[in-house]
Order: structure tokens, then sequence, then C-alpha cells
């Protein structure tokens, strides 16, 4: 029998994602850098516009209420089950598998922008999706 060193030699999904990253990287590299530094482009511009137009104060009871207003259907509709943010996997930090999230109840909660910025009494008032990023970013 052959030995093909560029194969893995058990199948299993480590070894299978291991491959496909190490032998394949240029689908990383020509496809979804470009498409991760758009992203954050436009996450940026947003951020940016939205800070300018004071939008997110006015925004955020309107947001805040859509949490409420999932929180009293899960009393309904929630059959027992656990909530969790309906966040999706690839926009979280950890590496983990979010499987779990699919036998709990998901609520939206899009609450990631800036509020208020009090340079006097050097205070910042933002909702709890916001990053470090942002606020640092943020004149």
């Amino acid at each position: 029998m052959v030995s093909n060193s560029y194969l893995p030699e058990k199948w299993d999904y480590d070894s299978v994602v291991e491959h496909i990253i190490v032998n394949y990287r240029w689908i990383f590299v020509m496809f979804l850098l470009p498409l991760s530094c758009a992203y954050d482009l436009w996450y940026y511009t947003r951020s940016k516009i939205v800070f300018a137009l004071s939008s997110a104060p006015a925004k955020h009871q309107e947001k805040v209420a859509h949490v409420q207003k999932q929180v009293r259907e899960y009393g309904v509709h929630g059959n027992g089950r656990n909530m969790c943010t309906a966040r999706p996997g690839w926009q979280t930090i950890s590496p983990q598998n979010m499987a779990y999230k699919s036998k709990m109840y998901p609520v939206e909660v899009n609450l990631v922008d800036i509020l208020e910025i009090d340079t006097d009494k050097k205070t910042v008032r933002c909702e709890p999706l916001v990053t470090m990023g942002q606020l640092t970013h943020t004149q």
C-alpha cells in the first residue's frame, strides 16, 4: 500500500479540519480574509454613522422593548427550555461549538451601540454588546 503523507491517517472531524486548513489555506487567504475585512469596514462605518447621527439613544428603548417582548413570549412558547442569545457562532469570541443553542430558546439581543460619552464626568453609557474596539475608536 502506498503511503500518502498529504492525507490524514484517520478521518475524524479534527483531522479533516486540520487537513483542510493546512493544505487549502489559500481558500482562507483569497476569500475569507477579504470578506472579514469588508465586514470590519462595514461595521466600523456603521458605528461611526450611528454615533455621529446620535441615533443610538433614540433607538435604544425600541431595541430594549424588542428584547422584553421576546422574554415575555418565552413564558408562553419556551416549553421549559433555557434561554440564550440568538447570536450566531461566528460572532462569538469562543471557538467552541455552539450546538447547545439549538436546544434553547433564542432571544435576539442586538444591543451594540454606544449611547453617550460624558467627557466631563469621564463616563460612557453603552449597550451590553459594545466592544472595547468600539469604545477606543469613539471620539
